[in-house]
Parts: structure tokens; sequence; C-alpha cells
């Protein structure tokens, strides 16, 4: 039977088994390397002292190189590098313990809008497994995204949870504590006011303006807003301007159209290949019955689906990041609006058979999430581990090499996360890749690419064909190897 008023055990409980089955669903991960942004932008600069100290570096690395402001999470990756040799499995941990946290809080804001136990539960569950929070998770330097949610999510639990309840001025302390930490973990969330307004239109006030509580709306919308627009005015002062990934633009055209590719679970089919027009369909069918199966009273549920959607991706418009993490914010409205609405249903005595349709859309919609969200994980195995391996067999050679060492290395592509592992090593940056493209004949191989050009007078002969490494003794048998 389900829970209507959960006690506070049995939100514990739902707590603790939402931690259980993330750590089964990322287990696979805590021990895979850590990403090349890591390496290059945390560990190499943090031991080879490139800013000085450690408080220098958190200062300035990201801003000069990334045209980042996130001091909070690079805090708490630089502390676990800098301070633990072995410091994967750590990161990893406190990537999976955010995400569940986010998780709970998911779980305890359905709670507040009367969702029933079971449903409430499964919205926290969805979060865990959403394919791009996968992603986030299993890049270690994916923190900023998680624990950016992590910390809207518990604004907007404060206000919920005080909405209908005498404040203090604790409260508004902790809420403004809670909003300045998301803003200063990632810039995305600068859309926090805006959807905070929704959620109390939509969600609390049903859409009716006049059950708005505008006492405690208007309090919180300025005290989050003043935050926004001061961090936007220190990112103007240190960045000359909004910053982000200036470089990408606007190459995501059609945001909502990605954003229902990952929701629906194509997103899922495109990673395992290019899957056709009729498995698109079939893919995106949960959406479709959950969407047919609206009633009148339930219509302004998807209408908060909706506006919530649209803010959270157009601020790509003028706010450019990378694709994947900018449908967090958009992904988290849907996970809401779908458990309300499930609820809703049930609330209603749906006509016969429509109840058994969208629990078997809901429930389809989950294994979509679940698949992709585990493509997404053994996309990024097997990633690290493509260029683990040459960079452990290339040290190897490596070692014995003194001073510097030219490597003149056949691939079919270069990858250009290989040499920062090296570096990290070998603990030395005298190394120099002169790469050659697989296809490339004796002839132009060695015109433009010849072993004459090395820098540094140890040379090693190497080819990757995507699993394994293989040296050779000459350029002349690196050659032969590569045009039989």
């Amino acid at each position: 039977m389900l829970v209507t008023q959960p006690s506070k055990q049995s939100r514990i409980w739902g707590w603790a088994i939402l931690a259980l089955v993330a750590l089964i669903n990322y287990y696979r991960i805590l021990h895979e390397a850590p990403t090349y942004e890591l390496l290059r932008f945390i560990e190499l600069p943090l031991t080879r002292g490139t800013y000085g100290s450690f408080w220098e570096w958190l200062l300035k690395d990201f801003v000069v190189n990334m045209r980042f402001i996130r001091p909070v999470p690079f805090l708490i990756q630089g502390l676990v590098v800098k301070n633990l040799p072995n410091y994967t499995v750590l990161l990893h941990l406190i990537n999976v313990a955010v995400l569940v946290i986010g998780a709970g809080l998911v779980f305890l804001l359905l709670l507040k809008e009367n969702v029933r136990w079971l449903l409430a539960w499964c919205g926290g569950l969805m979060f865990i497994l959403y394919p791009m929070n996968g992603h986030s998770v299993t890049e270690a330097i994916g923190l900023g995204s998680l624990l950016g949610m992590m910390l809207f999510l518990g604004g907007l639990y404060i206000y919920a949870a005080f909405r209908d309840r005498p404040r203090g001025v604790i409260t508004y302390i902790a809420e403004g504590v809670v909003i300045a930490l998301m803003l200063l973990s990632y810039e995305l969330y600068v859309l926090a006011p805006l959807l905070l307004l929704i959620y109390e239109f939509f969600l609390k006030a049903k859409g009716h303006v006049r059950q708005m509580r505008l006492d405690r709306l208007l309090p919180s919308i300025a005290l989050w807003s003043a935050l926004t627009f001061g961090y936007l005015a220190l990112r103007y002062l240190v960045l000359h301007g909004i910053g982000g990934y200036d470089f990408i633009g606007f190459r995501l055209v059609r945001p909502l159209l990605s954003l229902g590719k990952w929701v629906s679970g194509l997103g899922a089919l495109d990673i395992a290949g290019h899957p056709s027009g009729s498995l698109k369909v079939f893919a995106a069918l949960p959406l479709i019955l959950l969407a047919l199966s609206l009633r009148k009273k339930s219509l302004y549920i998807a209408l908060y689906a909706l506006c919530w959607a649209v803010s959270g991706s157009l601020i790509f418009f003028f706010f450019p990041a990378f694709g994947h993490h900018i449908h967090l914010l958009s992904a988290l409205g849907i996970i809401l609006a779908i458990n309300l609405l499930m609820e809703s249903f049930s609330e209603s005595g749906p006509r016969a058979g429509v109840s058994k349709v969208t629990v078997l859309s809901y429930a389809y919609l989950l294994i979509l999430w679940l698949v992709g969200n585990q493509l997404i994980i053994s996309e990024r195995i097997t990633e690290a581990r493509t260029e683990v391996l040459p960079a452990q067999r290339l040290s190897q050679e490596i070692r014995d090499a003194g001073a510097g060492v030219t490597i003149y290395w056949a691939a079919e592509q270069w990858n250009r996360h290989i040499p920062p592992r090296l570096e990290l090593l070998l603990k030395s940056d005298c190394i120099e890749f002169k790469y050659i493209p697989w296809h490339s004949g004796p002839e132009s191989g060695q015109g433009s690419i010849s072993q004459e050009t090395g820098k540094y007078p140890k040379h090693i002969f190497a080819r990757f064909d995507g699993r394994q490494v293989e040296f050779y003794r000459t350029w002349e048998d690196l050659i032969i190897a590569l045009n039989p």
C-alpha cells in the first residue's frame, strides 16, 4: 500500500535506498582513471606548482584557461587531489554522494506536493538514472554541474519547507548561503530566480495568481535575484564579459529538441548507433502516451513542465555552454512533472485501461533512461581505457630515456588526452609527440613528418590501433608496419 504521509523514518529509508541504488549503478566507474580535464587543469598545475600556492591556483587557473568562476567544486577537488596520491575513487564517490543528495531532495520536494511515497521515490530514482546526470557523475570534473543542481534543489526545498511556516532571519541566511554557493559552483544556475517563480505559480498555486504566497515569494525572489546580479557583475569585472564556452557559440540551435532527445530516451539509442525512424518513434512512445493521458485537471502540470523546460534551455542563447550540461535544469522540471502527472492520474480515477497504459509507459521510460545511463558509463570507461593504456605503455618505454624523448605516434586519429596523462605518469613535460595518420604512405610520412624533425635525441616509434600499442625499433620498421 502506498504511503500518503510518510514518517521521518520512511523518508530516511527512501533516501538510503536511493544511495544504495546509485552506488550499484555507478560502481563500475569508481576505479576508472580521471578525465583529461581533471589532469590538465587540476593535477598537473598542482603537482608542478604552475601558479605558485594552492590558493593562487584556485583563483587563477580556471579563470585564465577556461573563463570559469567555479571555486566551490574546484576547491573540493583540488584539496582531494593535492592531499591524496590515489584520489580517483574518492572523487567519483563525491560525485555519487552529491547526486544522491540531489535525488533525495527531489524525493522530498515531491512529498511536499502530496505525491505518494513510492512515486516520490521513483522521482528520485529518475534523477539518478537520467542519462546526462550519468555523464556528469562519470566525469570526475563534472562535480560543478552536480553540485550546482544539488544546491539549487536545496534552495528550492528551503523555500518550500518554510512557505507556509513562520520565517526568521536564520532561514533567509541559510537560503542566501545555499544560493551563493550554487552560483559559485556552476554558472547556468543564474536562472534560479525565474525557476522559483515558475515553481510557485504552477506547483504551489496550481496556476492561480490569487493562491500565490507573495509575502513569501517576493523576499526570496529579491534575495536570489540580488545574489544572481552580484554574481554576473563579478563575472563581468573578472572576465570582461559573461564568459563561458565562447568558442562553442550557438552550436545547438535547437536546444529544446536536444532536450527532448535525452528525456525521451533517444539519446541512449544515438549512443548505441543511429536508429531508424520507426525505432525513434518507439523510443518516444512513453512520453507520447503520457501526454495523451492528460486531463483538464492536470493541464497546469503540463504547462509547468513546458515553461520550466523552455526557461531552462533558452539560457543557451546568451550563456553558451556544453550541450550535455545545459539540459540538467530543464530535465529536473520534467522529472517533477512526470511524477506529479502520475499522481494526478491515480487521483482522478482514469478510464479503464488508461491506468495500465500510463504505468507501463512510466516503467518503459525508466528502462530507457537506465539503458542510456549505462551506455554513457560504458562509453566513458572505454574512452578512459583507450587513453590510459597507451600512456602507461609509453611511460614504461620512456622512463630510461633521460632528459627527453620524441614519440612518433601512428594512429587512426589523434587523441589529445594522451600527452597530459603521460606527463603526469612521468612527472615531466620533456615529451614531444609527432602524430602520423594511420593512412600515411611512406612518402608522406617521410616528407612532412620524418625522424630528423624530432626535438629530443631519444626516439620511440609506436602504433596504436585503439586496443593495444605496438613498438618498433626504427622509423623504417614503423613505416613498413603502416604500409605492409
